[in-house]
């Protein structure tokens, strides 16, 4: 009985003695893969900003768009928003003023208001209204700065890590200020501009092709007006294989360095209903 026990004994001490070895081979091997993988995607990032480097006109053309609160003081307008694949326009009307860091954007679909938020930067606070219920939030914002830091970075390495949070009071103007497609141009040789006039502002036209690494959604041809002063996207298509848009955005209205009324920013709230 006891050699029986001594048997099973030494067999359940070899199972954990090779599965503590395996464990110990199999997070070495996680380690090294990690690594490897680590130092291709710093080569393909390294890579991709020294063939960057060789176009500075587009260069600036990126970071213009990454810092376009810096190149206005005031913006009023609105944006149309529409996805094939959800047969759905979204309109957004907006006004930023960036010397009191202050932005309000009201979301309509189908013509029917469905919220509003407003971003009162100075006061660090958010407050987001439900137009259909008729019910607001206050939310207190965190203090955030510029990082002095990415003015020394290229467009290249902002767009792989940007981390700018001083614009969010801009940003309510949805992918007009700081814009997110911005992301889509990381290859300046997947993209071509030439010159233009959008509603009477200069501007440039952007014209290449999204690579479905770098978006699958939007992959394919497109088209962007960025303002040449501002970095303002003022209208963007995507389309597909078909040569049919598939996804646009568009401005009207667009008002720039014109003046504000501050009251625009604050809602009556006697017509809502709180929310803790």
């Amino acid at each position: 009985m006891k050699g029986k026990q001594l048997g099973v004994s030494a067999i359940v001490a070899f199972v954990i003695v090779a599965f503590v070895l395996y464990q110990l081979d199999f997070f070495d091997r996680f380690k090294k893969s990690t690594t490897t993988e680590e130092e291709l995607t710093r080569d393909v990032i390294k890579n991709n900003i020294e063939a960057n480097s060789e176009s500075p006109d587009k260069e600036k053309i990126v970071l213009k768009m990454l810092d376009s609160i810096d190149y206005f003081k005031d913006l009023q307008g609105e944006v149309e928003e529409y996805d094939k694949k959800y047969d759905q326009k979204t309109t957004y009307k907006f006004a930023v003023d960036v010397v009191n860091k202050r932005g309000i954007a009201t979301t309509f679909t189908n013509n029917t208001p469905e919220d509003t938020i407003v971003i009162l930067r100075k006061e660090d606070k958010k407050i987001m209204y439900d137009e259909k219920k008729h019910t607001y939030k206050t939310y207190k914002l965190l203090e955030d700065t510029k990082n002095e830091e990415i003015s020394k970075q290229s467009a290249t390495e902002r767009l792989i890590s940007d981390n700018r949070m001083d614009d969010d009071f801009g940003r309510v103007a949805r992918n007009v200020v700081h814009s997110e497609l911005s992301l889509l141009l990381k290859d300046f040789d997947s993209w071509n501009y030439s010159e233009a006039t959008f509603s009477g502002i200069p501007s440039y036209k952007l014209t290449g092709v999204i690579d479905e690494k770098v978006s699958n959604s939007l992959a394919g041809k497109f088209e962007m007006i960025v303002t040449k002063n501002s970095g303002l996207v003022l209208d963007f298509k995507s389309y597909d294989e078909n040569n049919t848009v598939k996804y646009y955005i568009k401005t009207r209205n667009i008002k720039i360095d014109r003046g504000l009324d501050k009251n625009i920013f604050y809602k009556e709230v006697s017509k809502y209903k709180k929310e803790k």
